[in-house]
């Protein structure tokens, strides 16, 4: 089965600036990208004799990591990290890492969200570190805290799927963008009990160049 993955660049929550458009660029030689997400919904409905009411839920999460190659010796406080991933998409500079100074080489990016209790949820995070020539960038989100990157968009009978999505990424020398293909497992459950009837879904989601 196939999925039609749509790529948009959403900002998240207002604190996550959209991503300018980046001219096609393949990947430098010797890069490597991989991802992986599993999401699942329940949907449950309860019915009387004169209504019903339906409740959706959904959690996941998703991680990838992007390796590349290139110039990475005359970094700053300045220097940006952008990364469009289907729906994913961040843009930073690295000193909106506290610790960072000129001279390290890492640094810990992400999007934290407050909740009504005031406590802090990563929804997603960004870890960056580099030596002179390569670049690796792991990034972990979190369903619903963070808006679902591919699989948010899948829609298939029970079996496999694939497709493919845009992936864009700049930092210091690195300005690429290149098309990203992927595959993924789609399961669904419907069930109905008394006045409850439901369903659940779970995909998953595997990419890699």
């Amino acid at each position: 089965m196939s999925a039609t993955i749509l790529s948009a660049i959403l900002p998240f929550f207002g604190q996550v600036e959209a991503v300018a458009p980046i001219k096609e660029a393949p990947l430098p030689a010797g890069s490597k990208v991989s991802y992986s997400e599993a999401i699942r919904t329940r949907e449950v409905t309860q019915s009387d004799f004169n209504s019903s009411t339906t409740r959706s839920h959904t959690t996941g999460n998703y991680s990838f990591q992007i390796e590349l190659t290139g110039n990475f010796s005359d970094l700053s406080p300045t220097s940006e990290l952008a990364i469009t991933l289907g729906r994913f998409t961040y843009k930073g500079t690295l000193g909106d890492d506290p610790a960072y100074k000129t001279g390290r080489n890492s640094a810990n990016l992400g999007l934290f969200v407050t909740s009504g209790s005031s406590v802090k949820t990563a929804a997603f995070t960004i870890q960056v570190k580099w030596n002179k020539d390569r670049v690796t960038i792991k990034t972990e989100g979190k369903v619903p805290d963070s808006e679902s990157p591919i699989a948010y968009d899948v829609s298939s009978s029970d079996g496999k799927f694939s497709g493919r999505t845009q992936l864009s990424v700049r930092f210091g020398s690195v300005n690429t963008s290149t098309a990203f293909d992927f595959t993924g497992n789609y399961r669904r459950k419907e069930y109905a009990r008394g006045d409850l009837s439901g369903s659940e879904t779970n995909i998953e989601v595997k990419g890699k160049i």
